[in-house]
């Protein structure tokens, strides 16, 4: 009997989702954040953005004034949104907006955002996200159907493994 429920929970604990892949809580301040109606303005500390995106970069000397960012996850995500470094409202050309893919990383928190900062010499200094990525291992078809849902427009679009997508 003992033995029987010892397999029993392995494989009630097998078959869970990973913590990392269940959908989280939207914090107070990120809900502010997305709930403000006023006029967005971007924190212009972009030592700390940068540091933040792990940016390392001599913006007098950075050619065109844009670093590329790979690999953002929603905890970032959530940092760049709550010290006002990215406009939820903000969007690459045809692209879903940053609040939608904020919603969908913190469905699936395994997915994460790429993207690119802009030089805080520039008048239109900002972090912009491009696409989305999701390793092969943490594919689910739940994640898959919503990513197909999101990201079908995408520019380039990948779904066979694992999951990509970019908006020029």
């Amino acid at each position: 009997m003992r033995n029987n429920l010892f397999i029993l929970f392995a494989l009630l604990i097998s078959c869970s989702p990973l913590k990392n892949n269940e959908p989280r809580q939207i914090p107070n301040e990120v809900l502010m954040i997305l709930n403000d109606t006023t006029l967005f303005t971007f924190n212009k500390d972009y030592k700390k953005r940068d540091q933040l995106l792990g940016i390392q970069t001599d913006w007098t000397d950075q050619s065109g004034g844009l670093e590329y960012v790979e690999a953002i996850s929603i905890d970032q995500l959530e940092k760049l949104l709550i010290e006002r470094f990215i406009d939820p409202n903000e969007y690459q050309n045809e692209s879903p907006t940053t609040r939608k893919f904020y919603e969908f990383m913190n469905s699936f928190p395994v997915a994460t955002a790429h993207g690119y900062a802009i030089s805080p010499e520039r008048d239109d200094y900002r972090v912009t996200i491009e696409g989305l990525y999701v390793n092969e291992s943490d594919v689910t078809s739940e994640l898959k159907k919503k990513f197909r849902e999101l990201c079908k427009d995408a520019d380039e679009y990948y779904d066979q493994g694992e999951l990509y997508s970019w908006w020029d």
